[in-house]
């Protein structure tokens, strides 16, 4: 069983579009990740959305003419996505066995207890590693979507590419 459906039992997808459609209301600027990844490549190219939760990023870019698919684990994310956006492709898919021969990588990460329900399960160090590994080097690193500089603190925008 994956942490996240351990911590969620699976079922957070309502939850989760709830807390950002409160945002909104709020006055929030909900497409900050996605003018973010959108800078990252030219205009209508492919993405992918790994880990993409509800779909809120994705759709915005596919409305902005960017060819998008959403991959996420978790079905109950899934379904709001495909509530809101059913014309868009969305797959189930545990992206720790999902190879796609991307050319880069955009991820943001929580980092402290102080932005998580729990413990952090990766340090931001054992990250980098990891996409060493997978063959991507550390291209630039922020503290928010909006490209504030990163200074250690505990939320970070990281850019892998090859």
């Amino acid at each position: 069983m994956s942490r996240w459906k351990e911590l969620t039992g699976g079922t957070s997808g309502q939850d989760y579009a709830a807390r950002f459609a409160a945002l909104a209301r709020s006055g929030k600027d909900m497409h900050g990740e996605a003018r973010f990844c959108a800078s990252l490549v030219p205009a209508g190219a492919r993405v992918l959305d790994a880990g993409c939760d509800t779909g809120r990023v994705m759709i915005r870019l596919a409305r902005l003419g960017y060819e998008c698919v959403g991959v996420d684990l978790d079905a109950s994310m899934l379904a709001v996505a495909r509530k809101q956006a059913p014309e868009l492709p969305w797959f189930q898919a545990d992206l720790a066995e999902f190879a796609p021969d991307a050319l880069g990588v955009a991820a943001d990460f929580d980092l402290d207890e102080a932005h998580l329900p729990v413990p952090p399960s990766i340090t931001l160090p054992e990250y980098d590693d990891c996409c060493a590994a997978a063959g991507l080097t550390l291209v630039d690193r922020s503290a928010t979507w909006d490209a504030d500089p990163y200074d250690g603190g505990g939320y970070a925008v990281s850019v892998h590419g090859r």
